[in-house]
């Protein structure tokens, strides 16, 4: 996968930054630290995919909107995501999220990702973001 991410410190809410090579990649290590904050160790189920789109004036308003759309399929549909492809049309991003379903649900919560003092750079080593979550 090639990419890191940081669970910084916040008194209230939940900050991560995330790096990685692509922006493909970048959504990927997002949805491993979503995951891992929500499930912990959940057994998992049958393969499930799972279309979507996410839209915005510029991209950091689209990956908000992706990360939220990534936070209904972990919660909602209990989605252990693996895989994900994003095509990148206009204003558009087309979503396909793979995966198998989880046997039981999160042991914690998040209610979105939030525009809060957050940004998303492409950068020399690669893609950069940081985003705060309302949990």
């Amino acid at each position: 996968m090639g990419g890191t991410f940081a669970i910084l410190d916040h008194p209230a809410d939940l900050r991560i930054r995330f790096q990685a090579e692509s922006l493909e990649g970048l959504f990927q290590v997002a949805a491993q630290a979503l995951r891992e904050y929500l499930y912990e160790h959940s057994k998992e189920g049958p393969e499930c995919e799972v279309h979507s789109t996410a839209d915005g004036t510029d991209d950091f308003g689209r990956f908000i909107s992706a990360l939220n759309e990534l936070l209904f399929s972990l919660q909602t549909r209990r989605l252990l995501v693996r895989g994900i492809r994003i095509e990148r049309r206009g204003g558009v991003w087309d979503l396909v999220l793979t995966g198998h379903k989880a046997i039981s649900g999160p042991v914690r919560e998040i209610k979105a990702a939030t525009y809060h003092n957050g940004f998303l750079r492409e950068a020399p080593e690669g893609w950069q973001a940081e985003v705060l979550f309302d949990i």
